[in-house]
């Protein structure tokens, strides 16, 4: 195996995950301690040109169908796949990876919502095609039984088309709830907004919890509670781990790692600080997951700000209080093609056609920022 190179196989995406960029980010950093050059095939057909160069390849997806191809097309090669993102053990023996620890994650946040006096929960965004959302949706029903809360399979409210179907559905029923578990945090902003939108007072009615800690969700109001990002970051790291212990023990079959995650409480909760969890932890083709208009627009967001500079928030902050461009162009000593040049970006980043739409999508969503 060469020991200068470590390739990479991405799952392609309309819109590329935060967390795959964390993770390719925790990924990149722990091959450069170690002097060794990263590099990302763009397709299957790349995997012939790296086959005679490497016996294992870290595979970072999400959707299953494209994973259980990706792992076919590696074992037909004789390359050993390293998950990141989907669940190893649902592709077969022998393959290794690195998984979130979703289901600490979900009995996490139902003993939290429990210690916060809240027992009639909602799961909201969770997509059948999606490994670690079917994880989720087990577990929060084992948990309902073992903690003898009432919820049932009918307060799991599956993803069709966009967030908002799920969402909104949600909403529709959210009389019923005093708490409710975000697949991600996409999920909760959106809920957030249109929650506002109904007259629904988060976390008066409702307490909620996302899972990822975006940016955007510290804008929103109220701020989302939610998980820690380091995690992404970790699990890139340990990926290399991973390819390295493989590399230099050719009769390991396959290792398994599971990062952990801690809760970050804010706004969406009343800012109530996690307790110790109060009880113990028990131990074919499919459609392509959807990013509808709704989904793709507070993902738009979070890239947009994660992609700008401080000059370029200064410029965001202007437009939102409503100053004209040349009120802007005054305060922060800006030239007319230099405030131009960075506006345009800032509607190619956040994908809106103009200031007037840039204002509503912020306002919307992101009434804090």
């Amino acid at each position: 195996m060469s020991k200068e190179s470590v390739y990479m196989l991405v799952e392609p995406a309309d819109a590329t995950p935060i967390w795959f960029s964390r993770t390719i980010a925790g990924l990149k950093e722990n091959c450069a301690r170690h002097r060794l050059t990263l590099t990302q095939l763009q397709s299957f057909s790349d995997l012939d040109d790296a086959q005679e160069n490497t016996a294992s390849m870290i595979v970072v997806s999400s959707q299953n169908s494209w994973t259980f191809h990706a792992v076919q097309e590696l074992k037909r090669r004789s390359i050993m796949p390293i998950l990141l993102g989907a669940i190893p053990e649902q592709f077969g023996e022998g393959i290794s990876g690195i998984k979130l620890a979703r289901r600490i994650f979900i009995e996490k946040i139902m003993d939290y919502f429990v210690a916060c006096g809240r027992k009639r929960m909602a799961l909201v965004g969770v997509n059948h095609n999606a490994s670690n959302d079917n994880v989720k949706a087990d577990v929060f029903l084992q948990n309902v039984a073992q903690m003898n809360l009432v919820s049932t399979q009918e307060d799991i409210y599956w993803i069709d088309s966009d967030i908002s179907s799920s969402v909104l559905h949600l909403l529709d029923h959210a009389a019923k709830y005093d708490s409710v578990i975000c697949s991600n945090d996409y999920v909760a902003v959106t809920l957030l907004a249109h929650a506002k939108e109904r007259g629904i007072r988060i976390p008066e009615d409702l307490y909620v919890a996302g899972l990822g800690d975006t940016v955007i969700g510290r804008y929103t109001s109220p701020t989302l509670t939610s998980t820690s990002e380091d995690e992404f970051f970790e699990m890139g790291r340990q990926a290399l781990s991973i390819w390295q212990i493989m590399s230099e023990n050719p009769f390991l079959t396959n290792i398994i790692i599971t990062i952990g995650t801690e809760i970050i409480a804010r706004g969406s909760t009343a800012f109530f600080q996690p307790t110790e969890e109060t009880h113990n932890p028990h131990t074919s083709l499919e459609p392509a997951i959807s990013i509808g208009p709704e989904s793709q627009t507070v993902r738009n967001l979070e890239n947009c700000l994660r992609s700008c500079d401080s000059l370029d928030l200064q410029i965001l902050q202007g437009i939102l209080a409503g100053k004209s461009n040349d009120q802007i162009e005054s305060d922060l000593f800006l030239a007319h093609s230099s405030l131009y040049y960075r506006l345009r970006k800032l509607y190619q980043m956040a994908n809106v056609p103009n200031r007037a739409e840039l204002k509503r999508v912020f306002g919307f969503y992101l009434p804090n920022f």
